[in-house]
């Protein structure tokens, strides 16, 4: 963790949005750009800056249920309707976007980081 106050470059190696479906019932993903961004941490918060706009957000340590392994050095990070998690022993995360005032309003990206 405490490398964490270092910055990251973080690119996207799958990134997926629900688009509007053919049919009612068939919803349907389409492939979306892979972006690249930087991630700097300073303790509970996380500033994201991806083509020249920073977004932040709320962070905490996950701890895991009862019977569940135990992630070590893992965060996760919340911005309204974007959550964001990272795993800083293997430098891996996940991002997403939830909106439950769209349907469609959904997507889903991951992919590595690396020290600049």
């Amino acid at each position: 963790m405490a490398q964490t106050r270092r910055a990251l470059i973080c690119s996207e190696e799958v990134a997926i949005r629900l688009s509007e479906p053919a049919k009612p019932d068939a919803p349907r993903s389409e492939e979306i750009d892979r972006r690249s961004f930087s991630l700097t941490s300073g303790g509970d918060t996380l500033n994201l800056i991806s083509a020249g706009r920073s977004e932040f957000y709320e962070c905490q340590k996950v701890v895991p249920r009862l019977n569940e392994g135990r992630p070590r050095n893992t965060m996760k990070c919340q911005n309204g309707i974007y959550f964001l998690t990272i795993d800083y022993s293997q430098l891996k995360f996940a991002k997403s976007q939830m909106n439950p005032e769209s349907k469609s309003d959904v997507s889903i990206s991951y992919g590595t980081c690396r020290f600049p």
